[in-house]
């Protein structure tokens, strides 16, 4: 599998999504890019191998922007595994 990101992805605003075939999983957001991912993380060490993470980078948005795109996403994906409600 190969995949393409833009630079600002790595250390910027991101929301991240993980799925489970047509099944959202879990919806989270990190103002510091891929180290929320890679440092420790409950819910993505139950995912599966063929789970997918879908990653939308924001590089110029204010912590309050990617909050309220992070809720959006909750509010309309329904994810099984997040524990707050938007």
């Amino acid at each position: 599998m190969r995949t393409t990101l833009p630079i600002g992805a790595l250390g910027g605003p991101i929301v991240y999504i993980l799925r489970r075939a047509d099944v959202c999983l879990y919806v989270g957001m990190s103002m510091r890019g891929f180290r929320r991912l890679v440092g420790r993380h409950d819910y993505l060490r139950f995912a599966d191998a063929t789970d997918t993470l879908e990653i939308i980078s924001y590089p110029d948005y204010s912590k309050r922007m990617v909050e309220k795109q992070e809720r959006m996403f909750i509010r309309t994906l329904k994810p099984k595994w997040n524990r707050r409600r938007h």
